[in-house]
């Protein structure tokens, strides 16, 4: 598995819709991923593993581990968290 620097987590994606339209314009819309690792700088007061987050993703680096598709963060771009 890799460890997230700084304040990154490492996120698997939940495979959902990806694109909202609206008429004004096409905006992003939040995905959804698990929290399977955190880096060593980010507070373990708001996020731990197996939190269900909602993130920007087009602020990831995805990276692919054992053929499986992953997304590195920086917890400023997540968006909130199902609690």
């Amino acid at each position: 598995m890799i460890q997230p620097c700084g304040d990154r987590i490492l996120i698997e994606p939940i495979t959902e819709e990806t694109m909202l339209v609206t008429t004004e314009e096409s905006r992003e819309k939040p995905e959804k991923g698990k929290i399977i690792a955190l880096g060593d700088e980010v507070n373990i007061t708001k996020f731990a593993k197996g939190d269900m987050i909602y993130y920007r993703y087009f602020m990831t680096a995805p990276v692919e581990i054992d053929g499986k598709e992953y997304l590195i963060i920086e917890t400023e771009n997540v968006l909130g968290k199902e609690v």
